[in-house]
């Protein structure tokens, strides 16, 4: 067994999944679309599949269309026809799944520990270093310094600016 012995098998193989994709009709293409919301996984996670299995969906539809009605527009074809719907269809499950957690997770009144007189500081690096920041990157509008801060964010919105407890203040 050669090169050119390896080449005719692959190019066998190529052919073959291309006449089984051509003999399909749409409505049977149409019928492997296989993907759907995994409660189990992160919204993350749910998009990177989504995205993966779109991408491939695409390519076989383009291929279809191209043999059967043309290359002229396919790209417009195949993204109106084929992929929008399933877009909207992620889209239609991520609204869900946030409508379900905002369920699962009702917003209660919150009264940061501070206001109590309670006092507090920064516990991003507790397990690291031991003690509890007294300021946060946030009073400075830092917010690009912390993984967990975001734009527009108070540090008494921030789940790491919390009581100081038994832990030490670095001022104290």
């Amino acid at each position: 067994m050669d090169e050119s012995d390896i080449k005719a098998v692959m190019e066998d193989l190529a052919d073959s999944f291309d006449k089984d994709l051509l003999a399909l009709s749409a409505e049977e293409i149409a019928a492997e679309w296989y993907w759907s919301w995994d409660a189990g996984q992160s919204v993350e996670w749910n998009t990177y599949q989504f995205s993966d299995i779109l991408e491939l969906h695409k390519r076989r539809w383009r291929r279809w269309e191209e043999h059967h009605n043309g290359s002229v527009m396919v790209v417009e074809r195949v993204r109106d026809r084929y992929v929008m719907p399933r877009v909207r269809e992620f889209l239609a499950a991520l609204a869900k799944h946030s409508q379900d957690q905002d369920a699962k997770e009702p917003e209660a009144a919150f009264t940061h520990p501070q206001a109590t007189g309670d006092r507090c500081g920064c516990h991003v690096e507790v397990d690291i270093e031991g003690v509890v920041l007294p300021e946060c990157v946030l009073d400075e509008d830092r917010s690009d310094q912390c993984i967990h801060a975001e734009p527009g964010m108070q540090r008494e919105q921030c789940p790491f600016w919390k009581p100081v407890g038994n832990h030490t203040l670095l001022d104290d």
